[in-house]
């Protein structure tokens, strides 16, 4: 994993790691979401380091429920990382719109990356700035490919051809109110985005930012898209848990998880942190 080149825009990254994961169960009531572990780290441990290896220095966590235990694992494990982390206390059930009307006084660069908390990724997010500056875009989504949770009847030219589970899905088939049928992408949770953006909306007003803000943006054609080919995967119920803590050596949730925990952590023992 090679150092990024210099760019003229210093990256910043807000992840979002407020909310109380109560998908999660169990497994969150004595810990925040980005705090559940997958192989042996939190999934925070995965964000922040895949994001400094992709040349980020400035972190700010809005921090919500437990948000204390979020703050006392960055002082005492990233300590030494040559980088900014601000946390910032939003509250415990505020939603996206006020946590990012919190910190908006931090986001001093022109762009920022909005990163959900709980997804594990191996993605270079300059690719994101790339496209971002190709297209002239205010927002730039990155989108995923999923494992189906579902059957699936595969069809080709009319006819059924096979039925499977556990498949890599591209897209979808959408029938959308306004458009018809279109072509659906899943939002893999990292978006880059104009900072100025953030003022034409009442954060502390809206309920959904997506909702409210990315739909205002695709339909004035300023919003653009970059697939992610490599891994991606979100933890949402114990079921995604279990899936990337366990054993198994075919489902490629697991072996993605496993390669990217053992490529950060060859990472990490490069750049020689003495992190705890």
């Amino acid at each position: 994993m090679s150092e990024p080149e210099e760019r003229d825009v210093n990256p910043v990254a807000v992840i979002l790691c407020g909310g109380r994961g109560s998908r999660l169960g169990s497994i969150t009531e004595s810990k925040p979401k980005p705090m559940v572990e997958v192989n042996g780290f939190p999934i925070l441990w995965y964000t922040i380091l895949q994001l400094y290896s992709c040349g980020v220095r400035r972190f700010i966590l809005p921090l919500g429920y437990r948000g204390v235990q979020i703050q006392a694992y960055i002082d005492n494990y990233f300590n030494t990382l040559n980088a900014r982390i601000d946390l910032i206390h939003t509250g415990i059930d505020a939603p996206i719109g006020k946590r990012l009307h919190l910190v908006r006084h931090l986001l001093t660069e022109p762009q920022f990356l909005l990163i959900n908390g709980d997804c594990l990724f191996d993605f270079d997010v300059n690719e994101l700035y790339a496209e971002h500056a190709r297209g002239s875009f205010r927002a730039t989504l990155a989108l995923c490919k999923i494992i189906s949770q579902f059957g699936l009847v595969l069809v080709r030219d009319s006819e059924v051809v096979s039925f499977t589970r556990d498949s890599t899905v591209r897209s979808f088939e959408v029938d959308d109110p306004k458009s018809g049928l279109v072509q659906g992408f899943i939002n893999g949770g990292i978006t880059l985005l104009d900072t100025d953006v953030l003022d034409e909306i009442n954060l502390l007003e809206t309920e959904n930012l997506e909702a409210d803000l990315f739909s205002r943006l695709a339909e004035a054609n300023q919003m653009g898209r970059r697939m992610i080919e490599d891994f991606w995967f979100a933890i949402e119920t114990p079921k995604d848990v279990a899936i990337v803590n366990s054993a198994e050596d075919s489902d490629p949730r697991s072996i993605g998880s496993k390669t990217l925990r053992n490529k950060l952590m060859q990472y990490q023992a490069k750049l020689d942190l003495n992190l705890n």
